[in-house]
């Protein structure tokens, strides 16, 4: 699925920096931002108990997979950049340092 947003022009700058530095495109660094976003959402919504009724008895285990879901998106999105060039940091035994 695709969707057209508009992203203020200081938000975009923001993403731009983000995907440079983790060496992800534009697009993918907008998509994790959103998907982090909704299932935030989602989780804050879990309380609601009009959403408790809807889910009834899985209620639980819908707040279980969304929380793994969320772990899941920061460490891809909050993930530390893999340095690139010859200038590499290596450790004594040969191993990137970072």
């Amino acid at each position: 699925m695709k969707v057209f947003v508009r992203v203020p022009a200081a938000l975009d700058n923001v993403m731009k920096r983000a995907s440079e530095m983790h060496g992800r495109s534009h697009a993918d660094e907008l998509r994790i931002a959103m998907e982090i976003h909704a299932t935030r959402s989602m989780l804050a919504a879990l309380p609601d108990p009009a959403i408790q009724h809807q889910l009834g008895g899985e209620a639980a285990q819908f707040k279980r997979e969304l929380q793994a879901d969320l772990r899941t998106l920061e460490a891809q999105a909050y993930r530390r950049p893999t340095p690139t060039g010859i200038l590499v940091p290596y450790a004594p035994d040969g191993r990137t340092t970072t």
